[in-house]
């Protein structure tokens, strides 16, 4: 299901949007911070920005990741439904690759056998599309 007409799916429906003047910012303003009245939370359908925030209260504030990737990438379904492979264009060291794996592990987006699966094989292996087995 989608909303938007079809651009986002529904989950991000609760997350909060925004009309934000971007002409009118400057280097030092911060979208969410911002008091200089260039960001003002809106209805979905007259925002021209999403946050990653979905809810805050009682000095909680919770995210649903929304990235802005400054690369090439490609999601490809998994055999799972509801579940993808990312590919990103994007080369880095083998340090660098596993602290980004260890993030999304501590961040819940990946699960934690892959680190064990990294370290016992340098590397991280993705079914083709349409293996099955």
């Amino acid at each position: 299901m989608t909303f938007l007409d079809g651009k986002l799916p529904s989950w991000l429906k609760y997350n909060k949007f925004y009309n934000v003047d971007f002409a009118n910012m400057t280097s030092e303003d911060t979208i969410l911070e911002s008091d200089n009245g260039c960001r003002t939370e809106v209805p979905a359908e007259e925002a021209n920005c999403i946050s990653s925030v979905f809810s805050e209260g009682d000095n909680m504030r919770f995210h649903r990741p929304a990235i802005d990737l400054d690369m090439e990438a490609h999601l490809v379904p998994s055999r799972t439904p509801g579940h993808y492979q990312l590919y990103l264009d994007n080369t880095m060291y083998h340090e660098d690759y596993v602290a980004l794996i260890e993030a999304l592990v501590i961040a819940g987006i990946v699960n934690k056998g892959v680190i064990a699966r990294l370290e016992k094989d340098g590397a991280t292996f993705l079914r083709l599309p349409g293996v099955t087995e």
